[in-house]
């Protein structure tokens, strides 16, 4: 019949355990959430490889959309080409 609440009952702390496990849980969720934010808020930028590869993917799938080969001092730079 489930857990029901007498007075002989020595199980009273079963329900303030469980919500202090629930807000444990939930604070270390928004935690890592902000952590995340915070590294993407003082610059924190993907790797060198990750962002290479964005790159070929955008610039080999869409067909207006190609690699300037002369590009200006930042690299992978990419323009749209008129036709």
């Amino acid at each position: 019949m489930g857990l029901q609440y007498t007075d002989s009952d020595n199980r009273w702390w079963i329900d303030p355990a469980g919500a202090i496990v629930l807000s444990v849980l939930i604070s270390v969720l928004w935690l890592r959430t902000a952590w995340a934010e915070f590294q993407l808020l003082i610059g924190r930028t993907a790797e060198t490889e990750f962002l290479q590869h964005v790159t070929y993917i955008c610039a080999s799938h869409h067909p207006p959309l190609r690699l300037n080969p002369n590009p200006p001092p930042e690299p992978h730079s990419l323009t749209v080409m008129q036709q």
